[in-house]
């Protein structure tokens, strides 16, 4: 129970970073988004954290009742009850979080498949909330907050939470460190951060993640038809978003396991359009009636070797469906390109 001598006294504690502001941060507030480079920032006005491979999660929490999120601000409290009471019970009446829904495999570690698996089985007692940022705390505003003291004052704030709850820990500088261990433990990369960043609410150069493979997410515009004993399609058309504007970047056929095939198949279905969703470059050669359009509503993130001379992605094989990321996400606001 959150008394109010205890409600004070987080508040003391809010109020005496520098930074701080009397105010509260309105409920729905944007996530601040990470840049993707390619090399480790050096020095140490750098932290590090690891970059957990699930989805984006926020918390909305107050008067002791928390609404949990994803980055498109769809309501996944119902789907999160073991989390949400977690949250609750954290011993503070009002706060915002950020943070990552993950499955942790036997050596935790994030696991995307065992993620994906127990959202679909109904199993969200298996998940955990890799909390990293704490942008609010009983109505004060700690986005002016350096970045060191909010993660700071985060780790007193889940000192004694529910196991459900993680502190997502960071290394000030070693960088380069970093990288080469989660390279080593087949991990997907590394976030790092400003020591003394403010929370931006947008996409900041301040936040990056730097991977190890060549990874990104399209839009998926067409697929055509299965042949042999393959089922569902056979290969999957992409298309980046350019100034608003869809284009055409090649096709992914590998990478797809049989339940892929299926859940991606019966989305398709829904989304046919007889409509060309995007034009082919010349040098595509794809005859008349071998692509089913779609309209460009479902994202895949994809990995591959570069971009060839022609524009397309060289050696593509489909990584997974980013239920938690919509066309709009990717920039585009359209249906179709001319």
């Amino acid at each position: 129970m959150v008394t109010p001598a205890t409600r004070t006294a987080w508040r003391d504690l809010a109020l005496a970073l520098p930074g701080a502001r009397n105010r509260p941060v309105a409920a729905g507030f944007p996530p601040q988004l990470l840049r993707l480079v390619k090399q480790v920032p050096a020095g140490n006005e750098w932290l590090c954290e690891t970059k957990w491979d699930g989805f984006r999660l926020l918390a909305d929490l107050d008067d002791g009742r928390v609404r949990l999120r994803s980055r498109n601000d769809l309501d996944w409290t119902g789907r999160l009850p073991q989390i949400a009471r977690a949250v609750e019970c954290l011993g503070v009446r009002s706060a915002r979080l950020d943070g990552e829904l993950v499955a942790l495999d036997r050596g935790g570690n994030s696991d995307f498949d065992a993620l994906e698996a127990a959202l679909e089985a109904g199993n969200p007692a298996a998940l955990k909330y890799a909390i990293f940022d704490l942008i609010a705390l009983e109505r004060v505003d700690l986005s002016h907050v350096p970045l060191i003291g909010r993660k700071a004052l985060l780790a007193k704030v889940l000192r004694n939470a529910d196991r459900s709850l993680i502190y997502s820990a960071h290394v000030v500088g070693h960088a380069a460190e970093a990288y080469a261990s989660a390279v080593d433990r087949q991990l997907e990369g590394i976030v790092c951060k400003r020591v003394q960043s403010f929370y931006s609410f947008t996409r900041s150069g301040d936040w990056v993640k730097v991977k190890r493979a060549i990874t990104d997410e399209f839009l998926v515009v067409g697929y055509t038809a299965p042949q042999g004993a393959r089922t569902g399609f056979g290969s999957l058309l992409l298309a980046s978003v350019q100034d608003g504007q869809l284009r055409y970047v090649g096709r992914v056929g590998a990478g797809f396991d049989t339940e892929h095939l299926r859940k991606l198949r019966t989305q398709l279905a829904t989304l046919r359009t007889a409509t060309a969703t995007v034009s082919l470059p010349p040098h595509v050669r794809l005859r008349a009636g071998a692509v089913t359009w779609v309209i460009p509503r479902i994202v895949i993130e994809v990995a591959y070797r570069g971009i060839a001379k022609l524009g397309l992605l060289r050696q593509p094989s489909f990584l997974r469906l980013r239920i938690d990321k919509s066309a709009e996400d990717l920039g585009f606001r359209g249906r179709r390109t001319s």
